[in-house]
């Protein structure tokens, strides 16, 4: 979700007494219509690290991905998926993750497309994230296949 402050990320949307948070929801008219009630937090975990390569060298620009064991999560705008480019020495940060487990690699270039994500689980490393956690991993450059 775009437009919280650092560190925030959306928790659930409620429609009413039902939770709608990644589910296509029609609001009908506005006319009785049930409150919307968004969750928003500051719990969510965050995971930082270095990504070398093959001889152990930090690798700039490199894709990281952080993505949910679920491939139901896997649609585009998931708040399940997050990506980021690696900085000149190799160092990267992902934050607003949500509890979960996780598949976490680096790659040279990333498709958007779960067909890719599958690809992905061949070569990624497992991770489970908690409320507040903070961890720092240290991940090799891989090639797709």
């Amino acid at each position: 979700m775009t437009g919280l402050p650092d560190g925030w990320v959306l928790k659930s949307a409620w429609l009413g007494e039902r939770e709608i948070t990644d589910v296509a929801t029609d609001f009908g008219p506005a006319v009785n219509a049930p409150m919307l009630r968004l969750v928003i937090t500051n719990t969510a975990g965050r995971l930082s690290g270095t990504v070398q390569g093959a001889q152990g060298r930090a690798v700039p620009r490199a894709r990281v991905v952080v993505f949910p064991d679920d491939s139901g999560q896997w649609r585009a705008q998931s708040r399940y998926i997050a990506t980021t480019l690696s900085t000149g020495d190799g160092t990267f940060i992902c934050v607003g993750l949500l509890p979960g487990k996780y598949f976490v690699c680096a790659v040279e270039y990333l498709d958007n497309d779960p067909d890719v994500l599958r690809q992905l689980q061949a070569i990624a490393s497992p991770l489970t994230i908690s409320e507040h956690d903070k961890q720092t991993v240290t991940l090799t450059l891989r090639a797709l296949q």
